[in-house]
């Protein structure tokens, strides 16, 4: 059955295309083609489509941005919906929130946690052989926390050509591929881990939060957001957090202005920052022991054409506090950098 146009949709429409509207960003709006609603202006606007005198059409002052930034969001999702596209808002309540620890994972006031970042499950160039021998490693120094800084997995339409650096396509093959995969602690120990960009792809792809869906099927792992969180231990201060952008010319110099932009309130004892494949230490800097951490990736063609290194391994974290509550701060941090210096090839 074809539409009924109203007179207030041919007005719409012509004024649309009045300024500069494209047919098909016109037709999404009615969930219709573009050659329909082009079709429509013809008819009544003349092969030209300019608004008609028939109905004596004036067109607005407001240009298209002006009028999508006053739809609501739903309006929003419903045309981005009609384009092909699943759209997921990233609300507040899923960054930066603050976590408490259990501290019966540690021994009185001596905290030992490891750290890593960008595991990047799905990806040709994973480490998974490296990133269970770290576990089992970890799990003989008695941690039985690891804090994971995002890029669980690998994601998908990150950067042009990842295609053809992926194995598992797709979030239902690489969640699940994750869930079978990503190493345990086998003595109780639990994995919190953020989302990174390449795990926020899926969100942006797909409308769907990859790393919530593996913590829903893993015991041991506890999601704490999208990019950044405050875990604390026993009053020890944490900030853990994906970071954005390339390299920087300078190992340090991203740690170093993340730190220096910090308000009071935000600034940890303890940084750790993931997304850059390199390791890099910045003790008491402004008051922050400041991590930057490897992966567990090698070097992938597009880091490779861009120079950017890609270091595999994880550090364990030892803080030891004058007292349980941390009175009078820490009194000692002493850390173990455990590399992975050989990649292998093809560990899938």
């Amino acid at each position: 059955m074809s539409r009924i146009w109203t007179e207030a949709e041919v007005r719409d429409i012509l004024n649309r295309r009045a300024e500069k509207w494209s047919w098909q960003d016109i037709g999404t709006r009615y969930a219709v083609s573009g050659e329909a609603v082009r079709t429509i202006a013809r008819k009544y606007g003349g092969y030209g489509a300019q608004p008609s005198s028939r109905f004596n059409v004036k067109a607005p002052a407001e240009s298209p941005r002006d009028v999508l930034q006053k739809l609501p969001d739903t309006q929003l999702r419903e045309m981005m919906s009609a384009r092909g596209y699943f759209v997921e808002k990233l609300t507040p309540d899923k960054s930066d929130l603050r976590y408490k620890i259990d501290p019966a994972m540690f021994d009185g006031n001596v905290v030992r946690f490891g750290s890593l970042s960008c595991t990047h499950l799905g990806s040709k160039h994973q480490q998974l052989t490296h990133l269970h021998s770290f576990y089992q490693y970890a799990e003989s120094k008695g941690v039985k926390v690891i804090f994971h800084a995002g890029d669980m997995v690998d994601g998908i339409d990150v950067y042009r050509g990842q295609e053809y650096e992926i194995f598992q396509h797709g979030v239902d093959a690489q969640r699940d591929y994750a869930i079978e995969n990503y190493p345990r602690l086998k003595n109780g120990g639990k994995t919190y881990v953020i989302s990174g960009n390449h795990d926020y792809s899926f969100v942006q792809k797909a409308g769907t939060d990859i790393i919530e869906q593996i913590a829903l099927k893993r015991d041991d792992i506890e999601y704490l957001g999208s990019y950044g969180a405050f875990p604390s231990i026993l009053g020890l201060n944490i900030y853990l957090q994906h970071g954005g952008g390339g390299k920087a010319y300078a190992r340090s110099y991203k740690m170093q202005k993340n730190i220096e932009d910090m308000t009071p309130d935000k600034k940890p004892d303890i940084y750790l920052l993931g997304h850059y494949h390199s390791s890099c230490i910045l003790l008491e800097y402004r008051n922050v022991t400041a991590f930057q951490l490897p992966s567990f990736q090698a070097q992938t063609p597009f880091a490779r054409r861009h120079g950017w290194p890609a270091e595999t391994g994880a550090f364990i974290v030892t803080i030891t506090s004058n007292d349980r509550e941390r009175k009078d701060g820490i009194s000692k941090v002493e850390f173990e950098f455990v590399p992975f210096y050989v990649p292998i090839d093809k560990d899938f």
